[in-house]
């Protein structure tokens, strides 16, 4: 607030009050001569012991005072009430100056940001005061949220996990909405052409896995929509499942409304034309893209505690260069963690008991297993202003590891890890140009679509989406910091900048630690179970621009099941 505002505002508060001041005045002289006239004249003389004796008050008296009384009460108020203007305004109008400063700065030191764009940032977006809050030191979460303890499925009697060919449902014609009720199942025909397993290099970090038709006909033809699922348990249903290709839940594709805050994968509905990879090649054969020592601890659901976590993480980093741990769990996460949704804050430990969480848990929990290997990360959130006012809440929350040069961005929700280039660099690389997926209208937009899409596009690009970034870490060590903010603090060289966000504050440690000859077992069997299905559609991959696919008449053959043993102590000494 300037000097001037400051005059102006106690002036304008000294004249309320000597205002009031005068009413009181006025109002205790009105009452005082009233009373005066009201005494009845008395001509007796008053003795001098008796002149200081007070007379007892009168009806008269009474009335005054109350009616006094009032008028001081009501004074009081409208002061109150004037004062709570005059702050208001004051308030106002200090925003009103500091957002046209912030803005006035933040042409100069964002250029990339449009005239058009600014006014559509909120104060705490458009503000370019230095950042210059200091890091606190923190625990690990080892209990997890509350409303985590229970289970919270999307579940459906008798079925542990459900596949859908169909990514397109019908809308309730009272709500508008698609209904999860309406989700088509795969259909199963045992009569199909069974597939063959095969497993080699079982005795290698990596096996590769292939199915082929049975029989004869596995000399004429290869099988194709190949779909293989691998766990430690033969009902495929432990912490351990991943699937190659994963695929999307069925509310992610067809726009149901999903049931927050899961707690664990149970009754899930999965598109089987959708894939969260990138890289998705059609294949009847699967190389374990990460090593299969990572099954080698048992994850019962319902039975997972801290040290699971732990235990996992650094068996994941075991024996690896910084770069080769980084891509460890990097693929550790986009295979086993499901897309899902948040309402709640979840902690890491959440995540890896449920295994389904939306993009800021799931990317936060593998950087929380990048910390218990040693290595630093932060939060990295995006949105494109224009957008998020077409799609309100169309933002995506990120990761980006320190590899002690630089940030390097790594998205294990989207499938995108980028060594040495940050959510900074997507305006200066043609990586930035990557695909999320096309926007979607609804009846309501459909009128502007034509001019949405010639001023923004038809597809919403990695760039696009963070377009303006703000950091943070879900331990608080340092609070949220927007893009301005420290991009000022670069420019003036004081506080933080968007390059150095992150790297002061101390990692968590744990006295948990992993011994693979006491926390492993000698061996472990790996059941994998695979199939094809005859149907007009392919897999998509993730980021694909092509119309979804549905086939309701699509047929999948029986599962084949088949399994092989390793012995995870031993190739985790062959494998360092």
């Amino acid at each position: 607030m300037t000097s001037d505002m400051r005059t102006f505002a106690t002036r304008f508060v000294c004249s309320v009050l000597v205002a009031s001041g005068t009413i009181l005045i006025a109002s205790v002289n009105a009452a005082a001569q009233t009373a005066e006239i009201a005494q009845p004249v008395n001509l007796d003389p008053v003795p001098n012991y008796a002149r200081n004796v007070p007379a007892a008050p009168t009806e008269t008296d009474a009335a005054a005072i109350a009616a006094l009384s009032e008028k001081l009460s009501k004074a009081d108020q409208r002061v109150q009430q004037l004062e709570g203007w005059v702050g208001t305004l004051l308030a106002r109008s200090q925003d009103e100056i500091d957002r046209r400063r912030w803005e006035a700065e933040a042409r100069l030191i964002a250029p990339e940001l449009g005239p058009d764009e600014l006014p559509l940032l909120n104060r705490w977006e458009v503000n370019t005061d230095l950042f210059e809050e200091k890091p606190q030191k923190v625990e690990w979460d080892t209990v997890g949220a509350a409303h985590m303890q229970r289970e919270v499925a999307n579940d459906r009697p008798g079925m542990f996990y459900r596949y859908s060919p169909v990514g397109t449902l019908p809308k309730d014609p009272t709500t508008g909405r698609y209904t999860g009720d309406d989700v088509p199942t795969l259909k199963v025909d045992a009569t199909l052409p069974p597939l063959r397993v095969a497993v080699t290099k079982s005795d290698t970090p990596w096996p590769t896995v292939t199915a082929t038709y049975a029989g004869w006909r596995g000399l004429f033809w290869t099988p194709s929509n190949v779909y293989f699922e691998f766990d430690t348990d033969p009902s495929f249903t432990s912490r351990n499942l991943w699937r190659y290709p994963t695929l999307m839940p069925t509310t992610a594709v067809a726009n149901l409304k999903p049931i927050q805050n899961l707690t664990t994968t149970k009754g899930l509905s999965y598109y089987i034309f959708r894939t969260t990879l990138r890289d998705y090649v059609p294949t009847n054969a699967v190389r374990f893209p990460f090593r299969v020592t990572a099954m080698g601890l048992p994850l019962e659901r319902g039975n997972i505690d801290f040290s699971h976590l732990v235990k996992t993480a650094k068996l994941l980093g075991h024996g690896l260069t910084q770069d080769d741990l980084i891509r460890e769990i990097y693929e550790y996460g986009r295979m086993t963690l499901t897309w899902g949704g948040n309402t709640i804050e979840h902690q890491p430990i959440d995540t890896f008991r449920a295994g389904v969480a939306a993009c800021g848990a799931v990317n936060d929990l593998v950087g929380a297993m990048l910390e218990m290997n040693g290595i630093r990360s932060r939060l990295v959130g995006g949105f494109d202003p224009r957008i998020r006012v077409w799609y309100p809440g169309g933002g995506h929350t990120a990761l980006e590891v320190w590899n002690g040069q630089r940030w390097s961005f790594l998205d294990s929700f989207l499938d995108l890890y980028l060594p040495n280039v940050s959510a900074k660099d997507f305006a200066l690389s043609s990586i930035g140009k990557t695909t999320i997926g096309k926007f979607q209208f609804t009846s309501e937009q459909q009128p502007y679509r034509e001019a949405f899409s010639k001023a923004i596009g038809t597809a919403y690009t990695f760039e696009q989406l963070f377009r303006y970034r703000i950091y943070g870490d879900k331990a608080v060590r340092l609070p949220l910091a927007h893009m301005l903010r420290l991009r000022a603090g670069s420019i003036k060289s004081s506080g933080l900048s968007e390059a150095s966000y992150g790297l002061t504050w101390p990692l968590r440690t744990t006295d948990i630690t992993f011994d693979p000859n006491f926390d492993l077992p000698e061996t472990t069997r790996i059941y994998v179970r695979a199939r094809y299905v005859r149907s007009s559609c392919a897999v998509q991959q993730n980021g694909s621009l092509a119309a979804k696919c549905s086939d309701p008449d699509a047929i999948a053959s029986a599962w084949t099941v088949s399994s092989f043993q390793i012995r995870p102590q031993d190739l985790l000494r062959t494998s360092n």
